[in-house]
């Protein structure tokens, strides 16, 4: 990357003819963008050490060790911004299909080390070049990484809402623990009457439950929330890494940038709604006579 900023410098003194930089800068990056690469992940290491260890022992490796090259944000921004200056619009193509393979497979760390740096200083190439952070090129990148990012930086929101069982046997206890015992469900709403609601009520444990009595409707509800314990620390974790990840994602440029460059999933993408799971809510309502249950989110 040094030798192509080196070159291009030469073209823009004038020491170098356009059209010979542009055929250098081509067969350079031919042979550069495919050794673009950002680490590995897990499995990929392992298997590297297992051919590592074969080689030594004689044995053909399974696979190759790719070449690995020490590159940051900044640097592969420059050289975007090298080729869009000199009208090379394929080779940025493919600089950026490299970094979207690459952000598969990559260490999570290189997320916040190199490729949210280059999001980040691409948007401002394309401001300082006058190109809209809506062309599509560009925004299908945006849109791949920050969503490649949440769902292995991040990754989904833990599902296991089970708790242990408390109901009595009775018919309100009944409904009471199957809500315990859903691992997708967080929420219920009991509206019924008060007498059955404290029956309800005493039944669950003030540690690891939020409970609230809405009396916004007759009859009142009584609504219970599975919340963290000491036992939840991997909801802990992942609020953490939401945090994490909102900042990191605030800090790419101004919110109506942001707009333009993640378009239709600007509001999926930046409220982590990708990685989060639906409100589930299941209530029951006591009418004269019958009784209605009824779900919603």
């Amino acid at each position: 990357m040094a030798f192509a900023t080196k070159l291009f410098e030469a073209e823009k003194s004038g020491a170098i003819a356009k059209s010979i930089v542009l055929r250098i800068f081509r067969d350079v990056l031919a042979d550069v963008t495919p050794e673009l690469t950002l680490g590995f992940d897990a499995e990929t290491t392992k298997r590297q050490k297992t051919d590592l260890t074969l080689s030594a022992m004689g044995i053909p490796p399974v696979i190759s060790i790719p070449l690995v090259r020490k590159i940051n944000g900044q640097s592969i921004a420059d050289l975007v911004g090298q080729c869009i200056s000199l009208g090379l619009g394929e080779e940025v193509s493919h600089i950026l299909e490299k970094l979207t393979i690459e952000s598969q497979t990559a260490y999570p760390s290189a997320f916040e080390t190199v490729l949210l740096p280059f999001l980040k200083q691409l948007l401002i190439v394309l401001q300082q070049n006058q190109i809209p952070l809506s062309t599509a090129c560009y925004q299908c990148f945006a849109q791949h990484l920050i969503a490649t990012y949440l769902m292995r930086h991040v990754r989904a929101e833990p599902r296991d809402w089970v708790r242990p069982r408390y109901g009595c046997g009775c018919d309100d206890c009944g409904q009471l623990d199957k809500f315990l015992a859903d691992p997708n469900f967080g929420l219920v709403s009991f509206s019924t009457a008060k007498k059955r609601r404290d029956h309800i009520k005493s039944r669950v444990p003030c540690r690891g439950f939020s409970i609230q009595t809405v009396k916004t409707s007759l009859p009142h509800a009584l609504v219970i929330t599975k919340t963290e314990d000491e036992g939840c620390k991997s909801m802990t974790r992942w609020k953490q890494r939401c945090e994490d990840a909102k900042k990191q994602i605030s800090e790419l440029g101004t919110e109506e940038q942001l707009v333009q460059a993640l378009g239709s999933r600007y509001e999926e993408l930046t409220t982590l709604r990708l990685v989060k799971l639906p409100v589930t809510a299941t209530a029951w309502t006591v009418a004269p006579g019958r009784r209605v249950r009824f779900s919603g989110s």
